[in-house]
């Protein structure tokens, strides 16, 4: 699993897109870019695979932390952040 160490894709992919608009700012690295919108996607696809399992199998409240917990596990994990 490849790690975003220190990396913010937030506040790079807004950035970008006031750069975009026009916004006198610096464009943005595009390896920083790539990285951004990576981390982005794969953030979105484990939520949106806990979302789902929680969604179509009926669990308690807390069986659903659980899956939410795993789910922050996995993105802090792959930012690298313990």
């Amino acid at each position: 699993m490849k790690k975003y160490p220190n990396i913010n894709a937030r506040a790079i992919l807004k950035r970008h897109n006031r750069w975009r608009r026009g916004a006198e700012i610096p464009m943005e690295d595009s390896k920083m870019l790539g990285d951004a919108i990576e981390l982005m996607c794969l953030e979105h696809a484990e939520m949106e695979k806990a979302i789902n399992y929680i969604s179509h199998n009926g669990l308690s409240a807390w069986q659903n932390q659980n899956v939410a917990m795993d789910c922050i596990e996995k993105i802090n994990k792959r930012k690298g952040i313990k």
